[in-house]
């Protein structure tokens, strides 16, 4: 006011009007700084709101995730929690004639020794293995003869026949795929690659039981040879300990036989003939955990078979009557 005052004594009219205009300016002025500070107090909420806002979809989005992939066990929770609780029981106390029922912790779990009546080893039971590396091979053998077979005899040598070859050619052609096809068939047909014994019950509790059994198997134990097909494939051959018999056949390449005479009677002329050669190579049993089984009955297969000759050969010398054999009838 004493601007204005002085302004207008001193200018006249012009200083009050410009006095008023002056007071105009400070006025507006002082309005545009209240108006924006309360601008930014406003943008200041603004921002709080936004920030409290996208929390809260941020804890509503995790919350809805939560509750669609735990909606199972919410459910379940919910249901047990409405549920009223059963009453509790009170077990009775051990004393010296109750038994009490076993508990979930101490109950055996299925499929264990216990549930199997302890049996430690399985019904049939791997005692010797010739080694996959050697399988293998001589099946990849036995599958390049027969391709090689099928190449020279089946295509080749009636191509070369057809075309007015040479008899000598023709021969030579058809000499190049049966002669390797011959010997590997010949050679690697006995070979054994696995053999199972089926094992007693009462056997497989523990190794001492197994071995007992093992040092006076019976002749009438089933045991499973395998060896190897035509092409390649396994093939199982079922027979006892006592249809077993030590031999030595096709210059050391057959260590065991058995008499397959009933066996090819009672088989259909379209099928294959049972095999009565086995190569049982020895060493092959250590690759086993159980080859000891294996040691043992071949212990017993010769012992048997050596009382078989003893019994053949006091026969022939004739203990048992007149010389030759032949009983003395008064």
């Amino acid at each position: 006011m004493a601007i204005v005052r002085f302004t207008n004594k001193s200018f006249g009219g012009c200083g009050g009007l410009l006095g008023r205009q002056v007071l105009g300016l400070s006025a507006t002025t002082t309005t545009a700084s209240i108006s924006t500070a309360t601008t930014r107090m406003k943008m200041r909420r603004g921002f709080v709101t936004l920030s409290l806002c996208s929390r809260l979809l941020s804890q509503q989005s995790r919350s809805s995730r939560f509750r669609l992939l735990g909606r199972g066990v919410t459910a379940s929770s919910m249901s047990t929690s409405d549920k009223p609780a059963p009453p509790k029981t009170k077990t009775p106390a051990a004393t010296p004639n109750t038994v009490l029922p076993p508990s979930s912790s101490t109950r055996p779990k299925v499929g264990s020794p216990q549930t199997l009546g302890k049996q430690l080893y399985p019904e049939r039971l791997l005692i010797y293995h010739a080694g996959t590396g050697k399988t293998i091979f001589l099946a990849t053998l036995k599958l390049t003869t027969v391709f090689a077979f099928a190449i020279f005899d089946l295509y080749a040598a009636p191509n070369f026949l057809m075309a007015s070859a040479p008899l000598y050619q023709v021969a030579g052609i058809a000499i190049c795929g049966i002669i390797p096809f011959s010997y590997v068939v010949y050679t690697t047909s006995p070979f054994v690659t696995t053999i199972h014994m089926h094992v007693p019950h009462f056997a497989r509790s523990s190794a001492a039981t197994l071995q007992k059994f093992a040092k006076s198997v019976p002749p009438t134990t089933r045991l499973d040879l395998s060896t190897l097909s035509l092409i390649g494939k396994p093939r199982v051959s079922s027979t006892t300990v006592g249809e077993l018999r030590p031999v030595s056949k096709r210059l050391g390449m057959v260590n065991y036989e058995r008499d397959t005479t009933k066996l090819n009677k009672d088989r259909k002329w379209w099928r294959f003939r049972p095999l009565g050669l086995f190569n049982v190579q020895k060493g092959n049993e250590k690759k086993t955990k159980t080859g000891w089984v294996w040691g043992q009955v071949v212990e017993a297969i010769a012992k048997r078979e050596q009382q078989v000759v003893a019994g053949q050969a006091a026969v022939g010398k004739g203990q048992l009557g007149e010389p030759g054999g032949k009983v003395k009838v008064k």
